[in-house]
């Protein structure tokens, strides 16, 4: 996964964020919780999408696993998507 599709998507799911698209609907099959709403799932998704960035540009630790990207941008789709 490069950075430029997973910052596309972080784009769109800031857009659907501000837009409000996200407000109200009930919570997604594939959180294990079922407590927590599409809209915080959406900022926790951004927010682990900026710690990845940060992490992998920082020379103190090690590269992030391969598939860490894959999966935020799994869990970005399914947030979009609503599914």
């Amino acid at each position: 996964m490069e950075w430029s599709e997973l910052d596309a998507l972080a784009d769109e799911l800031r857009r659907t964020i501000a837009r409000g698209s996200l407000r109200g609907r009930s919570a997604l099959p594939g959180d294990p919780t079922r407590m927590l709403d599409p809209q915080r799932l959406a900022r926790i998704t951004l927010a682990d999408i900026d710690h990845v960035r940060a992490w992998e540009r920082s020379e103190k630790f090690p590269r992030i696993r391969p598939g860490r990207r894959c999966e935020l941008a799994h869990a970005a789709r399914r947030l979009l998507r609503g599914d």
